[in-house]
């Protein structure tokens, strides 16, 4: 992770690159009220615990949600992902 800017853990916008590498499985889980996400480099299979819908998301795709959620990702190509997240608040990376 890279903070670029706000303060995570003060409740506040911020902004972070994450970068998740090749092989990845695990979760992003926003915890306040606002994420958005932009993959900026690589490929990742990417679904929202509790709803069946799965997508592949590539370079300039985005996801979000205005609640708490479980963003579920795997990194199944030879390159690593980079996603940009906006937050109002903390989120967290764990891998399966």
């Amino acid at each position: 992770m890279a903070f670029l800017w706000g303060k995570p853990l003060s409740n506040q916008l911020n902004g972070t690159y994450v970068k998740l590498p090749s092989g990845f499985s695990g979760r992003i889980l926003s915890n306040q009220s606002m994420l958005r996400g932009v993959i900026i480099q690589g490929q990742v299979n990417y679904q929202v615990k509790g709803n069946d819908d799965k997508n592949i998301l590539v370079a300039g795709s985005y996801f979000s949600s205005e609640q708490e959620a479980i963003h579920q990702f795997s990194v199944n190509a030879d390159i690593d992902c980079i996603i940009y997240i906006r937050s109002h608040g903390v989120f967290d990376v764990v891998m399966d």
